[in-house]
Parts: structure tokens; sequence; C-alpha cells
């Protein structure tokens, strides 16, 4: 093998290694998008949660005292 094969070969690996931290940080990225997407939604849904709670105890105290 001759150096100018051995710098092809370290130059391959070099292109294939930043590919491959770039592929891996893209998908780092969808995973913690998704994780936030997941954790407002579920933030949306106890917020809601909550405030029908709010409105039936309101409603149940109007009967209650009429």
């Amino acid at each position: 093998m001759t150096a100018s094969d051995k710098s092809v070969l370290y130059f391959v690996y070099v292109i294939v290694t930043v590919i491959l931290i770039f592929i891996s940080r893209i998908l780092r990225y969808q995973i913690i998008r998704q994780e936030d997407i997941a954790e407002k939604v579920l933030l949306k849904q106890q917020s809601l949660q909550n405030e029908l709670s709010a409105l039936k105890n309101q409603i149940n105290l109007h009967f209650l005292f009429h």
C-alpha cells in the first residue's frame, strides 16, 4: 500500500466519521424534539383536566346553594 493509498483511506475515514457524527446529531435532535412535543401534549391535557375539574366544582357549588 502506497502513501497515496493511505492518505486516501484516511480521508475517506475522516469523511465517513464526520457524516456519522452529523447523522447521530440529527437523530438526537429529532428524539429531543419528539420528547418535547410529547411533554407539551401531556401538560396541555393536564391543564385541560384541571380546568374541567374547576368548572365542575363551580357547577356543583352553584346547584348546592341554589
